[in-house]
């Protein structure tokens, strides 16, 4: 890198007669100059790039900024190394590089950026609870400018609801670079509630960081780590998975802050060890499927720790299956994780499958409540998108109380979203009601749906599902109440997906999402006996042989 007044100094080998000199400055501009080596030194004329414009950001206010190049004007990549690097013939960015500027009110934010002279769109958003702005800019080199973005005003009413991204890396996990205190910004520039800090391996306090930066108002920290499965054993020949355990404490004198112990072990080892220890502690199946890649170590359906990938189509009884249902001697088995990670960051396909799983489970009797999140490791991938709407009893900004948000999570009154807030009721003739996580007793119900977004999120339609099968689809739009009857024979679960389609903004904010959102079930007691009896895998085989996914044409 040049010293700071400019200057730099080049050494080459002997034998090395010509090269290629590149400068690249910090807005993006490259200038490239052939050299020739004769003998001795070359001096080199001065080199000049173009001169940055500079734009002034929002003095005092929480958005996030996104800036993208209009036309010829490519997106600019605020934190680059300016290395070059390349893999393959892929240029892959940092985990601290991005298009976009997190900011927080009351905090030391960034005064304004450099830019490249061109055409830009800025967005300023704040999550998918608040109102998008935007200004186009022309930039000259040298030029100052000043963003005059409208107020962001909160469209979507989560009271009831405290947002929660269940898989969060910062730079303390071994594939990401983002400081904690880029990570904290982040979260709370989207205007989400809970983090769970889920770093590789090992347990972090973000929760002292964050009041040490003055978000505790803003947020609430969860303790916890991702128990990455890396070695093969005899116990695992496959590795465990990846698996998040949370609450658990920090402990600053033990080993990687307090990290349960898991490699050489059994999935169902590794719990039965923890629970131990500490009997309220949940555990997070993440990524139970894989995505592309070359390995699908951390997907723990595609191996089951054992070589044999679950199929969601055949009883946990059948011997490709059996492994999940084996019981230790103290009684725990494989499938006694808690929580099942459905939607993970922008992969739909990914959830799709998992969807699939989760039915499967459910029909035989083994409900783990789906969760959504974001598994965000750069400033790149939007943390707390997709996220998890948990019950709360309070207002946006009312602070939450861990104990009772874990109540919520075991219950599974959880609705998982990349932008819409679906909220369902069933409602019976005599005027009891029920949502999310609820039991209904009778056989005949209305279903009242509504679905909240921002403007800037399409939602198009929803499919209800009785029993893991689609008995309706319909178009609907945000704000408007659908209502549906819904009759069943016996003990039955009810459950919605609510889908859009990824507008300008929308792509631009969310790269690479679409918007959707799913809710746990609501469980109805058709014969009022208490007690809830699984439909059985045998009843509905297409339910998961065959899951829906997105149909051609969408419901009319």
């Amino acid at each position: 890198r040049p010293r700071l007044d400019g200057s730099y100094r080049l050494r080459m080998p002997v034998g090395v007669d010509h090269g290629k000199l590149e400068v690249v400055s910090a807005h993006g501009r490259t200038v490239a100059i052939e050299l020739a080596f004769a003998g001795g030194d070359l001096q080199l004329a001065p080199i000049t790039t173009e001169a940055p414009a500079t734009v002034l950001l929002p003095g005092d206010a929480t958005m996030r900024l996104v800036f993208t190049g209009l036309g010829d004007t490519a997106d600019p990549a605020f934190g680059s190394d300016l290395s070059g690097f390349q893999l393959g013939r892929r240029t892959p960015p940092l985990s601290s590089q991005s298009n976009s500027i997190d900011l927080v009110r009351g905090q030391q934010n960034p005064a304004s950026v450099l830019l490249a002279a061109g055409k830009y769109r800025v967005y300023a958003s704040r999550g998918p609870h608040y109102s998008v702005s935007s200004q186009d800019i022309e930039l000259e080199s040298g030029q100052q400018l000043r963003l005059t973005l409208p107020a962001l005003r909160r469209v979507v009413d989560t009271r009831g609801w405290a947002s929660t991204d269940f898989h969060v890396h910062s730079g303390y996990s071994f594939d990401s670079a983002i400081s904690p205190e880029q990570r904290l910004r982040s979260f709370v520039a989207q205007d989400a509630t809970v983090l769970v800090a889920t770093e590789h391996d090992r347990l972090v306090d973000l929760a002292e960081r964050a009041r040490e930066l003055g978000y505790q108002r803003q947020l609430t920290v969860v303790g916890g780590a991702e128990l990455t499965g890396m070695v093969r054993s005899r116990q695992a020949p496959t590795t465990i998975g990846h698996l998040n355990v949370y609450p658990l404490p920090y402990e600053s004198s033990a080993f990687a802050g307090g990290m349960p112990l898991h490699e050489g072990m059994r999935l169902r080892q590794v719990m039965a060890t923890v629970r131990g220890l500490d009997p309220g502690v949940l555990f997070q199946l993440n990524h139970p499927r894989a995505g592309a890649g070359p390995d699908n170590a951390g997907a723990f359906f595609e191996h089951l720790s054992v070589g044999e990938h679950f199929n969601p189509g055949l009883p946990l009884e059948n011997i490709q299956n059996r492994s999940l249902i084996e019981a230790d001697e103290n009684g725990v088995r494989d499938i006694d994780f808690d929580l099942l990670e459905m939607a993970n960051g922008p992969d739909l396909e990914q959830y799709q499958r998992v969807r699939a799983d989760w039915l499967s489970l459910i029909l035989q009797g083994e409900y783990r409540p789906a969760v959504a999140s974001s598994d965000s490791h750069h400033l790149y991938q939007p943390v707390a998108l997709p996220r998890s709407y948990v019950a709360h009893a309070g207002a946006p900004g009312d602070p939450v109380v861990v104990q009772q948000w874990l109540d919520a999570v075991r219950a599974g009154r959880i609705i998982g979203s990349s932008g819409p807030l679906p909220e369902l009721r069933l409602t019976s003739p005599a005027g009891a009601s029920g949502g999310v996580g609820d039991t209904m007793t009778g056989r005949e119900f209305t279903l009242s749906l509504v679905v909240q977004a921002a403007p800037w999120v399409d939602v198009n339609q929803v499919w209800v599902y009785l029993n893991g099968m689609v008995v309706r689809g319909a178009a609907i739009t945000a704000g408007e109440t659908l209502e549906l009857p819904i009759e069943v024979e016996r003990d039955s679960f009810l459950f919605v997906e609510v889908y859009g389609d990824a507008g300008e903004t929308y792509a631009a904010l969310a790269p690479g999402q679409r918007p959707m959102a799913f809710t746990n079930p609501v469980w109805i007691d058709a014969d009022g006996d208490g007690q809830w009896s699984p439909p059985g895998l045998a009843r509905l085989p297409l339910a998961i042989s065959r899951p829906a996914s997105f149909p051609n044409q969408r419901p009319q």
